[in-house]
């Protein structure tokens, strides 16, 4: 799978097993002010999605970096439940890729990402606190080495 597709399947578990049409910027603003391009959230159901087994797979991933057994504990933040899985992709050619993908908060998620590191291990030692300085980054705009406070992104999810 490609990061992107990571990141796709991260935002079908996050928002109860909708198809998601993945975006790198949100919006552009020109020197005026003016915006000039947003993109469009379009969350399309899919069919037969068992909701029962979906929420397992939802708790499971909360336990991923939130739970003293959890692998991706590295991506793990103060103030903020954050759901994640990690990953380790053999490579015959040389050392295994870490993955992880995540979604925060877990309960009403407002970023998904997906981290694919090439010959560096695995997921949970090497992709899981990249993804935690990413998630920290986006709910902490202004830097901070406390909890991370809460914000809503400027256009809702």
């Amino acid at each position: 799978m490609t990061p992107v597709q990571l990141c796709g399947l991260a935002a079908r578990f996050a928002n109860g097993g909708r198809r998601v049409t993945p975006h790198i910027v949100r919006e552009i603003v020109d020197p005026e002010g003016k915006v000039v391009f947003k993109a469009r959230n379009v969350a399309i159901p899919i069919a037969g999605v068992d909701q029962g087994a979906l929420q397992i797979i939802r708790e499971a991933m909360k336990g991923v970096v939130g739970s003293d057994w959890g692998t991706g504990r590295a991506a793990a933040i103060p103030g903020i439940a954050v759901a994640g899985k990690t990953g380790t992709a053999q490579n015959p050619h040389g050392r295994d890729h870490a993955i992880f993908i995540a979604y925060a908060p877990a309960d009403d998620p407002a970023i998904c990402i997906a981290i694919v590191m090439e010959n560096s291990g695995h997921g949970g030692a090497m992709a899981a606190p990249i993804a935690k300085r990413i998630l920290t980054a986006f709910f902490n705009p202004l830097g901070g080495t406390g909890a991370v406070a809460l914000r809503q992104p400027a256009g809702g999810r």
